[in-house]
């Protein structure tokens, strides 16, 4: 839910307020709404986002984690990267543009099952543009996090990223053994 709210916030946005302090184990439980801070110049929602407080301030420039909205240290893809193909234009969550990958995240609003098969002739459409797509459930990226960027680093490494992944602070991450 967390990473829902960080998408829908926009470029810039970090988890901020009680909520940071609830992903750094500083409180002991949830806070009542996400609070999320994003570069001043930004404004994400003209309208309230149920659920989310926006804050702007251009602090967070000089002052967010390093690694926290990327604790992996995989690269930055280009997020709803649109993309022109020969059916139209098509948009993918997230676009690793030098390294020829995607990794989409389907939830069950967007991606019903009796809808899966458009999902395959996109994927089936993007080899052949050269794009390799990696298709990943909320559990992969709420549960499996740790397994689903070790997924990642490596078709990136195979499609030539130079780096290594490395892990994170959750118990037990094996990222930078696999």
């Amino acid at each position: 839910m967390l990473w829902a709210a960080l998408l829908r916030a926009g470029p810039g946005a970090v988890l901020s307020h009680e909520t940071a302090a609830e992903r750094h184990g500083l409180i002991d439980g949830p806070s009542p709404v996400v609070m999320i801070t994003v570069p001043a110049l930004r404004h994400p929602a003209r309208t309230k986002i149920p659920g989310i407080v926006i804050y702007r301030s251009d602090a967070i420039l000089r002052t967010r984690h390093p690694v926290m909205e990327r604790p992996h240290g995989l690269p930055a893809a280009r997020r709803q990267a649109k993309i022109r193909q020969d059916r139209g234009n098509r948009y993918l969550d997230n676009l690793y543009d030098e390294f020829g990958v995607c990794a989409e995240v389907d939830g069950t609003a967007a991606h019903p099952a009796d809808e899966q098969w458009r999902d395959k002739r996109r994927d089936n459409e993007n080899n052949i543009h050269g794009i390799v797509t990696l298709r990943f459930g909320f559990p992969d990226v709420s549960n499996r996090c740790c397994e689903t960027a070790a997924t990642v680093a490596a078709v990136l490494r195979r499609r030539g990223w130079p780096a290594h992944p490395h892990r994170c602070s959750r118990p037990g991450c094996e990222v930078a053994t696999s």
